[in-house]
This record gives structure tokens, sequence and C-alpha cells, in this order.
């Protein structure tokens, strides 16, 4: 095993110093006007300078990224002003329609139990559908919980490639 990985490297080497050979030879060929198109291994021979990026486009893309920013770090949004709850990130981020959903879930729960108890005729049908709606919503927080941790994740990490 060890026997193969040294063949491996020895050829590797000979591959590249067997490249840099043939661009060195080929350069002057390749670089010529009229034969460099005529031979299909020029384009990879030549090397070309690596293209300036465009600034502009880059700052334009990196500003697209701010609603974004502001939705999932639960930044009110601009249009609107103030919080339905004090305490809690407002702006339609995932964390706090998750956190609206878990309340509702709970509400929804003390509504089941009173309805279990209540004398309504159809209170059986009534319990079931109420705990499917219960479950599901369980369901959707921790989706949007996830949700939100996978766009926050991904933000961090352009933020932190800009850096």
């Amino acid at each position: 095993m060890v026997v193969l990985y040294f063949i491996l490297i020895a050829l590797n080497k000979a591959t590249i110093s067997i490249e840099h050979q043939l661009r060195v030879l080929l350069s002057p060929v390749c670089s010529a006007p009229i034969f460099g198109p005529m031979f299909p291994f020029c384009p990879y021979l030549t090397k070309k300078p690596p293209a300036d990026p465009d600034y502009a486009k880059f700052i334009a893309l990196q500003q697209s990224f701010e609603p974004i920013l502001a939705l999932t770090s639960g930044a009110p949004p601009q249009a609107s002003g103030g919080d339905a709850n004090p305490g809690i990130p407002a702006g339609g981020s995932s964390l706090s329609l998750s956190y609206d959903i878990r309340n509702s879930e709970v509400a929804v729960r003390d509504l089941a139990v009173l309805v279990k108890l209540s004398d309504l005729p159809s209170k059986e049908e009534l319990g079931r559908a109420i705990n499917l709606f219960v479950r599901n919503a369980k369901e959707t927080a921790k989706g949007l919980q996830r949700l939100g941790a996978k766009v926050g994740g991904t933000v961090d990490s352009v933020l932190a490639m800009d850096e």
C-alpha cells in the first residue's frame, strides 16, 4: 500500500515536470497569432492572467443579502414599526413565526382540553381535528426553526467570507 502511494507521488511529479517542459517548449508556437489557434492544445498551455473582479456587481450582490439578513436577525422591517410581542424578535423572521406557532399550539391544546370536557354533541370529531392541527403546528414550528438555522448559518458564512 505504501509502495503504491510512493508510485502515485512519483507519477504526479513526473506529470507536472512533463507539463512544465511542454509549456516551455511550445509557448513560442502557441503565442504566435498564426499558429496558436491551429493547435488544439494551445489553450491548455497558455496561461491567462486572472480577470479583475467586477466590484460594482459584487457590491450589488452583497446589498441583495441585506433584506435576508434583516429577516433572519429578527430586525423589524423598514415599512412597519413597533413590536407585536415585546422581547420577541419581529419582522417576520422564522424565529418569531416559530415562536408564534408554538404559542398558538399551546392555546389550541388548552382548547382541545376544554372541548374534551364539554357537552358538545360532536366533541370527539372536533377533538380529533384539533389534535391534528396541534400535531401539524408542532411539525411546522420545527421546520421553521430548522429553516431559520440554515438561513442564519448561510448568512453567517457569507458575512465571514466578506471579512
